[in-house]
């Protein structure tokens, strides 16, 4: 089945890719079922949610503890970092958010942050984390 489509960019060409695999859009002479597509991004944006939300539960109880131990340490840049970061997973929408957020968390080694142990330990768990969640998006396949 070949589909031409014109005018679609970002998220509304990845759901009509979505809604292409899944059947939902169906040739009805020459119509689409949009119905079916309005479903179906109904229940992609509810996963996509379930999703950052369940990523915000694990997480921002980890970012809290380093940004505790990083306040009462005085450092203000590693501080800066983390405090700007874990904004970031409050504005999350959806797995790309989520993705994008990781991979600035992994620069972490490279900005020369100077930590106690304590607050090097409470990083090392959100780093874990973080790895052990993206490891989960990768075997699923479907985030």
């Amino acid at each position: 089945m070949l589909f031409l489509v014109l005018g679609f960019t970002g998220d509304a060409w990845a759901l009509f890719r979505v809604a292409a695999f899944h059947g939902a859009l169906t040739p009805f002479h020459g119509a689409f079922t949009w119905a079916a597509v309005a479903s179906l991004a109904h229940s992609y944006d509810g996963a996509a949610m379930e999703f950052v939300s369940g990523v915000r539960e694990q997480i921002d109880p980890l970012f809290g503890t380093v940004i505790g131990l990083l306040e009462s340490g005085g450092n203000p840049h590693p501080l800066a970092f983390f405090t700007l970061l874990r904004q970031r997973l409050q504005a999350c929408r959806d797995e790309e958010d989520v993705l994008a957020l990781f991979l600035d968390l992994s620069t972490t080694a490279f900005q020369g942050f100077v930590l106690s142990a304590d607050q090097a330990a409470a990083v090392d768990r959100l780093l874990a984390a973080c790895e052990q969640i993206s490891l989960t998006m990768t075997a699923d396949g479907a985030h």
